[in-house]
């Protein structure tokens, strides 16, 4: 899992980001869950 630390109402607070294996391997088409959390992130801060 990774989580985003972010501050709500003047509280940090941890938001779900990703879940997933961590580090598939070669065979495996699933991308890893920092990959997933990367691109959940960046389309978050770029709306």
């Amino acid at each position: 899992m990774v989580f985003e630390i972010v501050r709500i109402e003047g509280r940090l607070q941890s938001l779900f980001a990703a879940f997933g294996l961590r580090h598939p391997g070669d065979l495996v088409r699933q991308p890893s869950v920092y990959r997933i959390a990367h691109r959940r992130l960046h389309q978050q801060s770029s709306n």
